[in-house]
Order: structure tokens, then sequence, then C-alpha cells
């Protein structure tokens, strides 16, 4: 029984690993192709066709608005220790 037991417990865990890195993977593949779609409408709008230069622009755009929600939380964090 405590074989069987471990045996459950082992897939449950696997299972869990697995779908939890699955999650990961479609967040990561979800991201990718939003920044596909920025680079395609900044290409239409901009004339920009050099791809180097389109990721590079999306990406600093992706970078800086990751970093001001990081700043809001922080600030916002701090006002909470302040009481």
């Amino acid at each position: 029984m405590d074989q069987e037991f471990l045996g459950d417990r082992r897939k449950a865990l696997e299972e869990s690993f697995f779908s939890k890195e699955n999650e990961k993977l479609r967040r990561a593949l979800k991201e990718k192709e939003a920044l596909k779609e920025k680079e395609h409408a900044l290409s239409e709008v901009s004339g920009i066709e050099d791809e180097t230069v389109l990721e590079h622009l999306v990406a600093t755009e992706h970078r800086r608005r990751h970093a001001d929600r990081l700043d809001h939380g922080a600030a916002g964090a701090g006002r909470l220790g302040r009481r």
C-alpha cells in the first residue's frame, strides 16, 4: 500500500510540475506573439521594415512599461509601510 501511495503521490507531483511548466510556456508564447503583433503594427504606421529595429523598439517600450509598473508597485508598498 505504501508503494501505491508513493506512486500516486509521485504521479500527482509530476502532473503538477508539468502543468505549471506548460502554463509558463503558454504565457511566454502569448507574450512573444503580442510583441510580434506590436512589431507588425509599428511597421505599418512607421514604414520601418527592418526586423531588428522593430524588435529593439518594441522591446525597449516593453521594458519601460514593465519598469514603470515595478516603480508604481514599489511606491505603493512604501506608502503602506509608513502608517
